[in-house]
């Protein structure tokens, strides 16, 4: 008897190929993740398996934007803007393209 009825469970190879990628992108997000999620997969008999549901909520928070990332830059960016300030070095200013000789554009 198996605890997930095959109909509802894949193997790595099998994602790959229904999804039309390669085997090696199924196993990096079986391991190490994307954007701090990885896929979830279980092992029955010394084989790996995926199953429907996990794969579905996987490439679903996948193809979300995350803006972690954006929020980070947007922090650092800031930081830095204020460095400069305190430092009284000039931030660069698209408005000084073709004005200054020594400013290269």
């Amino acid at each position: 008897m198996s605890i997930v009825p095959r109909t509802d469970r894949q193997s790595p190879n099998e994602v790959a190929r229904t999804l039309g990628i390669h085997i090696a992108t199924v196993w990096r997000w079986i391991l190490h993740g994307v954007r701090g999620r990885k896929l979830s997969s279980v092992v029955i008999g010394g084989r790996r398996y995926i199953t429907r549901e996990a794969l579905t909520d996987f490439l679903s928070t996948r193809n979300v934007p995350s803006n972690k990332i954006g929020d980070e830059f947007h922090r650092r960016s800031q930081n830095a803007g204020r460095l400069l300030d305190a430092r009284g070095i000039t931030r660069w200013k698209s408005s000084m393209c073709g004005q200054e000789p020594s400013v290269k554009c």
